[in-house]
């Protein structure tokens, strides 16, 4: 599951991965995040579950949507 995000400034691309730490903390689900200047590609797998797609996916990727 994966997801591209594109932003204004280098400043924009930072302020939004922070805001994704505490909703990956809070399920204990991190993304793998690839970025430059200012685009962010967010990749979503359940390793644990031989890297599947799972409904933990599906709940950070809503909330990491809701931060965007």
């Amino acid at each position: 599951l994966q997801a591209d995000y594109k932003f204004g400034s280098f400043a924009k691309t930072w302020k939004f991965l922070n805001s994704i730490v505490i909703p990956a903390h809070t399920l204990k689900h991190h993304p793998t995040i690839t970025t430059t200047y200012n685009k962010v590609k967010i990749e979503l797998t359940t390793h644990d579950q031989g890297n599947k797609i799972t409904s933990l996916d599906f709940k950070l990727a809503e909330l990491i949507n809701q931060t965007y």
